[in-house]
């Protein structure tokens, strides 16, 4: 019986035989997509646009408080709990986003909000400065980005562990901790190198495998 797949193949139309069943694969192209990137600064930092420095007026009435249009044409609201980004041109997933709490913002009150010249945003709130960048990554680019990552932070005795930060936000407080779960963190790890390398036949990825 003849079936129809999609499957990611080096070339469109290859043939596939598996238990007796052929599967005609065609190409998907996968393209680079926007991953978010949050750095946090003091007010009084350099880096940091004067316009975003402006000491905010009277305090908002309602829940928003400031508005901004980034470079992509996105709609950033900014509000007492977090910011909100509106891009109805973006796929139905990614057409309302909120940003809050330690992983995007110092904290959840925002203050002002300043474009940057690319896609992302300059974001002040009560504590502190939060730059939020969109930048657009391939899958390749993403997973080398986190590869990087277990290499530096998760590499216990060449078992994939837990990672602890002593101190929020300073990578050099680093503290590996034991648990139940590296047996599958590795396992899991070890899988997807050994995926990465019958795909790329990278050196890296046979060795990480092993």
């Amino acid at each position: 019986m003849r079936r129809l797949m999609r499957a990611v193949m080096p070339a469109a139309g290859a043939i596939l035989l598996a238990a007796g069943a052929a599967y005609c694969a065609e190409t998907v192209r996968l393209h680079p997509y926007p991953q978010k990137f949050r750095t946090f600064y003091q007010v009084t930092n350099p880096r940091v646009p004067t316009e975003v420095k402006v000491a905010p007026g009277a305090p908002p009435q309602g829940e928003a408080c400031c508005v901004a249009r980034a470079g992509d044409g996105a709609l950033w609201h900014g509000t007492r709990q977090g910011a909100v980004r509106i891009d109805n041109n973006a796929s139905s997933l990614d057409r309302r986003q909120y940003f809050a709490g330690l992983r995007y913002l110092p904290d959840d009150e925002v203050l002002n909000l300043v474009a940057d010249n690319a896609r992302g945003i300059w974001v002040r709130t009560r504590t502190g400065v939060s730059h939020i960048e969109l930048r657009a990554m391939t899958l390749g680019q993403k997973a080398e980005f986190f590869e990087k990552r277990i290499r530096e932070r998760h590499d216990r005795y060449g078992l994939v562990a837990s990672s602890r930060l002593e101190t929020p936000g300073e990578l050099a407080s680093n503290q590996l901790e034991p648990s139940d779960n590296d047996g599958l963190w590795s396992a899991m790890y070890a899988a997807a190198e050994c995926f990465r390398y019958a795909v790329t036949r990278s050196p890296q990825a046979l060795a990480s495998a092993k």
